[in-house]
């Protein structure tokens, strides 16, 4: 795992967090949001699984897997989510396949809300806002 920070006036990038640590997840998780807090004591990222495929086009497709993955202070990770997707697009029985390309661009938190961005099918964007208390009751599955 590895956390960066970026300095703007500086324009230097410092490790904050280089480490390696046991896979939590079969596939690599990669991309999504910026870490942002989200209390004291915890802090929350968007990332994406993804299994690129053919459509039946033979074009180049995928399937992107959300998750939120949730750290304490000293970055252990303390949770992470069930897969997800904001969108779904097409599936296929016959090769059991669901090709849904999207990706978290960005996350903030805002009065009472939480705002997703996020592309699909890599020709659109979208801003998700959620109630933070309901989008909190999806993350630990109640």
């Amino acid at each position: 795992m590895q956390v960066v920070k970026y300095d703007i006036e500086n324009r230097e990038t410092t490790n904050v967090v280089l480490e390696d640590k046991e896979p939590v997840f079969k596939k690599d998780p990669r991309g999504g949001s910026q870490v942002i807090r989200i209390n004291e004591n915890q802090r929350l990222a968007f990332v994406h699984e993804t299994s690129l495929l053919h459509d039946p086009f033979r074009r180049k497709d995928g399937d992107y897997a959300h998750r939120v993955i949730v750290w304490d202070n000293d970055w252990n990770i303390i949770h992470t989510s069930e897969k997800f997707h904001f969108m779904g697009t097409f599936y296929n029985y016959g090769k059991n396949q669901d090709f849904n390309i999207e990706f978290v661009t960005g996350a903030a938190i805002h009065g009472d809300d939480i705002l997703i961005s996020f592309g699909f099918q890599d020709n659109a964007s979208f801003i998700l806002k959620m109630n933070i208390q309901v989008f909190f009751n999806f993350l630990v599955g109640n």
